[in-house]
């Protein structure tokens, strides 16, 4: 879970509790502030990952056009690589050292299956 996760959860329940103060003391800034609250929270329920997975439903027969062609695609195996070492500092006071990861080279290749 994500930071702005779990900011905007509290956000959520600061927006709940200060609803209950709102209606125990009917004021005004307290609404205002649990509207915002409230606010907030649903802005960042409709901007994540969940929200977006379920507004990308589709129905039964452009699901089985998409299974269809994924099964009649060719299989393509892509290849990653990456060479590295460690190069490890050592500064002049002797006791701090910072060890680092140092890339060498990386390659990519794609093959195609047929047959």
């Amino acid at each position: 879970v994500g930071c702005k996760a779990i900011s905007f959860w509290f956000l959520g329940v600061a927006g709940v509790v200060l609803m209950l103060f709102s209606w125990l003391r009917q004021d005004v800034r307290f609404l205002m502030a649990r509207l915002l609250c409230y606010f907030l929270y649903l802005t960042d329920m409709c901007c994540s990952k969940p929200c977006s997975y379920l507004t990308n439903i589709q129905s039964e027969s452009k699901f089985a056009e998409y299974i269809q062609k994924l099964q009649k695609a060719s299989p393509i195996i892509e290849f990653h690589i990456q060479n590295y070492h460690y190069e490890t500092e050592h500064h002049k006071n002797g006791k701090r050292t910072r060890t680092r990861r140092v890339k060498t080279h990386s390659a990519s290749a794609t093959v195609p299956m047929t047959g």
